[in-house]
């Protein structure tokens, strides 16, 4: 949502650390990168993600940030000194359940290291939901706004990244939604099930499901994985949606789409057959998955760029994006102020193209300099900002995708339709 509504501080002092060690020799962080060291290896053990950034120049203060679920931007964690940490962190996306379990997890955390919170990181639930209520209902508020300019818009979704729902619908970790929905959403009278992917307190079949369902929409590209990265997602959601159904075996749950993933992961045995069996007479309906279609991925200064949803990124950077799936690669730039890129020289048999559209211009070349190689190169300039996209795949039918995307290429205001 785009706030954090997580904030606590705390110190380190040793009789603490001493109580929470249980009476061993402890001694204080000789730096904060030492303490942070501490934080991250406490996740580790516990199987989470922590990432320690500790860039000089970059970092006034070292930093790591957890990641407790897939869908959450991430927690803070910032040494602010040797036995100093401040914690920062927007649960409220995931739901009032998440915001729950990151004040256990914090409060299990100053146990362990001996921080004394200033206040406690804990919260009721009763206390998470009504605060769950209210930044939906702001944000929703927000999301009408936009919509009712013509604007994509989604809601509680990964920033960056605009989902296809159709006209008039917004899309939110669960699938897209109408208008009615946002407007219930809006004044408080939705039921926060049907919004958040952990809408109440402690883990059970609802907080596994809503784990699967929100990686299912917004990150599963419904290919085989390329990577250990594509598979660990497509595991994760076959292990949840497992463990919901154990715990409730009435839960309806997407049986094609969890077929399928079975299928991607080469999975077989006697629950596998079982979930093969309820696929092929389960009745028809929309496919869970904004990533059957194209996704618009926003770059940086202000350049979007609309790519097949199932494209994987390689790497992302502060002034770049590359992506891949099988038999197509593709590499974007955004040059720097003052920056411009060289002019495109065509060899003979090069097919040239041209756009125009208001402000933006640009030229690209379709070239074939190995059989079955393909190969455009193209540019896009708005004003002095300039995009550069290089696009390279193995079928001639693919020609049409690759300059849909160079024609793709613009600033936020002048995104086509």
């Amino acid at each position: 949502m785009g706030l954090d509504d997580l904030v606590i501080e705390g110190e380190l002092h040793a009789e603490h650390a001493l109580s929470a060690l249980k009476g061993r020799r402890v001694r204080l962080p000789a730096s904060p990168r030492e303490l942070l060291e501490r934080v991250c290896a406490w996740f580790e053990e516990r199987g989470d993600v922590c990432a320690l950034d500790v860039r000089p120049g970059i970092r006034a203060t070292p930093e790591a940030c957890v990641r407790l679920h897939p869908m959450c931007p991430g927690i803070r964690v910032i040494a602010q000194d040797h036995n100093y940490l401040r914690v920062e962190g927007e649960t409220l996306r995931v739901g009032p359940g998440y915001r729950v379990y990151a004040g256990r997890v914090l409060e299990a955390l100053g146990d362990a290291l001996g921080v004394a919170w200033a206040q406690p990181p804990n919260l009721a639930p009763a206390a998470a939901l009504a605060l769950a209520r209210a930044s939906l209902a702001e944000h929703a508020q927000r999301c009408l706004r936009s919509l009712s300019s013509g604007q994509s818009v989604g809601l509680l979704v990964q920033d960056g990244v605009e989902f296809s729902t159709g006209r008039g619908r917004v899309a939110t970790p669960l699938g897209p939604r109408d208008h009615a929905w946002l407007v219930e959403a809006a004044q408080r009278r939705l039921r926060v099930l049907d919004a958040f992917p952990w809408p109440g307190a402690g883990v059970g079949h609802s907080s596994f499901l809503g784990r699967a369902l929100s990686l299912m929409w917004t990150e599963v590209r419904w290919r085989d994985p390329q990577d250990n990265a594509e598979r660990r997602v497509l595991a994760d959601v076959d292990a949840r949606l497992s463990q919901a159904w154990m715990i409730n075996p009435r839960v309806p749950l997407p049986w094609v789409e969890w077929a399928e993933i079975q299928r991607m992961l080469h999975i077989a045995g006697p629950l596998a057959d079982e979930v093969a069996s309820r696929a092929a007479v389960a009745p028809p309906r929309p496919l869970v998955g904004y990533r059957h279609r194209d996704v618009r991925l926003r770059l940086t200064r202000g350049w979007w760029v609309r790519l097949p949803g199932s494209m994987g990124a390689l790497e992302a950077g502060d002034d770049g994006w590359e992506g891949h799936e099988p038999g197509r690669r593709v590499t974007l730039a955004i040059l720097g102020p003052g920056q411009r890129p060289a002019s495109l020289s065509p060899a003979p048999g090069t097919v040239c193209l041209r756009q125009r559209d208001g402000p933006a211009e640009g030229e690209a070349t379709l070239s074939e300099p190995f059989p079955g190689r393909f190969v455009l190169n193209g540019q896009v300039s708005v004003g002095e900002s300039w995009a550069v996209i290089i696009a390279r795949y193995e079928r001639r039918t693919d020609h049409d995708w690759a300059e849909r995307a160079w024609r793709s290429l613009r600033i936020r205001s002048r995104l086509p339709s």
